[in-house]
């Protein structure tokens, strides 16, 4: 179930703990109580669980949440600059992307990351199918950084080409 914290500074429990490493081979900070008071906006006013944001993501992508001409509005996507750190082929909608599988098609979806985490929501684009992953850590080394990336990506292609 989402919630709403409004202004209070703390999540509700149960939560994830977000650790970031500022330096490569440096601690990793706890950055879960810090970093919420900067993320009260239209991107992090709402918290829930990655359940949540599948049963979202897939509600959405079937056409359960908006009126068909809204929706279609949101998936009328442009192709994303090559230089934007997204996979070859992904292109920007109003709040979606349209990235593509290497199973062929693609999937709707939407990220977030902060200090500590790294969210990645994806649906196939007729909804029959949904993930989200989460971390609640980062690393410090950009090269470590790029590996995480890429594993999270990989199991998005991996749940949604081959389920079960």
């Amino acid at each position: 179930m989402l919630k709403i914290p409004g202004t209070r500074p703390f999540l509700p429990q149960p939560h994830a703990a977000n650790h970031q490493q500022f330096a490569p081979g440096g601690p990793l900070v706890d950055t879960t109580i810090p970093y919420r008071p900067f993320d009260l906006g239209a991107d992090g006013a709402m918290t829930g669980t990655a359940r949540d944001l599948n049963r979202f993501f897939t509600a959405l992508a079937r056409g359960r949440l908006l009126e068909p001409a809204t929706l279609a509005t949101m998936r009328a996507t442009v192709p994303m600059p090559r230089d934007s750190d997204h996979p070859a082929g992904t292109r920007s909608g109003l709040g979606l992307f349209f990235t593509p599988l290497s199973c062929g098609g693609g999937y709707l979806g939407h990220g977030g990351s902060g200090f500590g985490y790294l969210v990645r929501a994806a649906t196939t684009t007729d909804g029959r199918r949904g993930i989200t992953v989460s971390t609640h850590s980062r690393p410090g080394a950009p090269e470590t950084a790029d590996r995480q990336e890429d594993a999270l990506r990989d199991l998005v292609d991996r749940a949604l080409c081959h389920p079960g």
